[in-house]
């Protein structure tokens, strides 16, 4: 049984971070203009490169907003009033969750 380790990419296009967060990639491209901290690179083509800093933004404003129920000013200004590192631990920590969640899958489905 070989097991493998998840790369650690650099960048995410628009697809694979709506995949990543279950968000259409309409609700990305709308969140860029209202939260001046998510800020995707974007290629010459205009295709938008996300790093892991703006996916973890990403998903600090679905807790605000979808989990704790603040609407995009009322999360506009928790992000603003703290520093986003701040939240770097606790999304390291979901990050490492879904990996251990990722191997034990593939342990149960070795298993069967």
């Amino acid at each position: 049984m070989t097991s493998k380790k998840p790369t650690a990419k650099k960048w995410f296009k628009i697809g694979e971070v709506s995949q990543m967060t279950g968000l259409p990639p309409s609700v990305l491209r709308f969140w860029e203009e209202e939260f001046q901290e998510l800020t995707p690179a974007k290629t010459g083509g205009g295709t938008r490169k996300y790093t892991q800093k703006d996916i973890d933004i990403i998903q600090e404003i679905q807790l605000l907003t979808r989990e704790r129920g603040f609407t995009l000013d009322g999360a506009k200004a928790i992000l603003k009033q703290r520093d986003v590192d701040s939240v770097q631990p606790h999304q390291q920590m979901i990050r490492k969750l879904k990996q251990i969640k990722h191997y034990l899958e593939e342990l149960r489905n070795s298993l069967d």
